[in-house]
């Protein structure tokens, strides 16, 4: 009767342990998502000039496999600190692969706005 005694916590505490590993390897995976989805970039965060210019435009330029929101934005200019953020609120890519570009000013070639 001692020895099946043991066995059993034996077999309990390897159980526990597996249980509680699992439980562990999905709360890293479940937080590594998190960070990647909510990580969030600005062009106004990303100026790199101490004088800022008034006129700076960004518009957002899609990836391959980008989503009906930035699809229908494509190419439109906003002012800097105007310009939505990527990923867009409304993205629903797996992964998010907009980039944004840099204009000197919000007007096109044509000098339309």
């Amino acid at each position: 009767m001692a020895l099946a005694t043991v066995v059993y916590l034996v077999i309990g505490t390897i159980a526990i342990i597996g249980v509680l590993l699992m439980l562990r390897n999905n709360l890293q995976t479940s937080r590594q998502n998190t960070l990647t989805r909510t990580t969030r970039t600005t062009p106004a965060t990303q100026e790199t000039s101490k004088t800022k210019n008034p006129y700076g435009a960004t518009s957002i330029v899609c990836g391959a496999d980008s989503c009906t929101a930035a699809s229908a934005i494509d190419g439109k200019r906003f002012l800097i600190d105007d310009t939505p953020q990527l990923p867009l609120s409304t993205c629903d890519a797996e992964k998010c692969d907009c980039k944004y570009a840099h204009h000197e000013d919000r007007r096109d070639e044509d000098g339309s706005r």
